[in-house]
């Protein structure tokens, strides 16, 4: 007979008399598997103790089924639905957000991305080895992008504006520390030669990569059932927003600097701490405070109510000064539920003792 490796988990770790337990099943191998309801009467198998005995109760789940792998998704991020493509963008485009990476050489970690990796289409903000990039690529095109030449300190706030300027063919990334003496790693007697601007050449401009924004990493590919992601980040996000217009660098200053730029160019902006009220947080939805409604959700708990780029040290409650808790810190490896098909469920027979 082959061995196959068998993980599991159920919805609820108990259940009372006619209530159902759904089990979730993931096999390495193809290949069947017995599953049978039993009541452990002693599971110790020590040679000196009783020895291990269990009871086996007839139940219609009781049988054979056939097992298959089922993926797990890692890290956490956030996921905004973007079935119409409004910001796959056509012409010029802005991305604007606060960012300190934890881990900023761990290889590659998308930002704010709708970007489809499976086809390289779309466009990404994100670090690669240890640096700031922004991409934008069509499949007619190809890939353009800019790096910036200054390596991000980890654990540092820096203000980051990408843009996309169709009329001049450019990319441009604006990368300027915003260190106060509470927010970070490093006080402001530090000296951070970490302010950059850079340029290239754009090919062309996003393509529709027909999948959803994502904040903390980026589409592997379009799938109409669930999207999968890959490129985690590690470290926090504050403020995200999108303008439908390439931004210039005193624009950029203003964003630094916490300003709005005009409402008119606002494609979607993110506020991480609209919904903090006395209780804290009550849901995963991020909100799009532009009026657009491209609101998001959480994947595998983030941790919210974070503190944020203008965070001053003098409140240590969240719930009493919010806006300067709003950042998210993602990480690679966190999860909540592999959200994996129910294989097989178990009703509690009534008089079950």
């Amino acid at each position: 007979m082959t061995k196959i490796q068998i993980r599991g988990y159920c919805d609820m770790p108990s259940a009372a008399p006619a209530e159902v337990l759904k089990f979730y099943v993931s096999c390495d191998t193809p290949g069947a598997y017995q599953a049978q309801l039993v009541r452990l009467i002693n599971g110790d198998i020590d040679p000196a103790g009783p020895g291990f005995r269990q009871e086996i109760i007839p139940h219609a789940a009781n049988g054979s089924y056939q097992g298959r792998r089922q993926r797990t998704q890692a890290g956490g991020y956030v996921e905004v639905p973007d079935l119409r493509g409004s910001l796959a963008f056509r012409g010029s485009f802005s991305v604007h957000c606060f960012v300190s990476a934890m881990t900023p050489r761990a290889g590659k970690q998308g930002l704010v991305t709708r970007w489809n990796a499976e086809e390289n289409v779309g466009w990404a903000l994100l670090i690669e080895d240890g640096a700031l990039t922004f991409m934008v690529a069509s499949k007619a095109g190809g890939v353009s992008l800019v790096r910036s030449d200054r390596p991000l300190f980890a654990d540092t706030f820096y203000s980051v504006t990408a843009v996309y300027d169709a009329d001049r063919a450019t990319l441009t990334l604006h990368q300027k520390p915003v260190v106060t003496s509470t927010n970070g790693r490093f006080g402001r007697v530090f000296p951070l030669d970490s302010t950059a601007c850079v340029s290239g050449i754009a090919k062309s401009g996003p393509g529709d990569g027909q999948v959803p924004v994502i904040m903390g990493g980026y589409a592997e590919a379009a799938d109409p059932r669930r999207t999968w992601v890959t490129g985690n980040y590690n470290g926090k996000l504050d403020s995200p927003s999108v303008y439908g217009v390439a931004l210039d660098a005193a624009q950029a200053d203003r964003l630094a600097n916490g300003e709005r730029i005009a409402d008119t160019h606002l494609a979607a902006c993110w506020d991480f701490a609209a919904g903090i009220g006395p209780d804290g947080i009550p849901t995963d939805l991020v909100r799009d405070v532009s009026g657009r409604g491209h609101h998001g959700n959480c994947v595998n708990q983030p941790d919210r109510a974070m503190t944020g780029w203008n965070w001053r040290g003098r409140e240590e409650r969240f719930i009493h000064a919010p806006e300067q808790y709003g950042a998210i810190w993602f990480h690679s490896d966190s999860l909540d539920d592999c959200r994996w098909d129910v294989d097989f469920e178990v009703k509690i027979p009534s008089g079950l003792r």
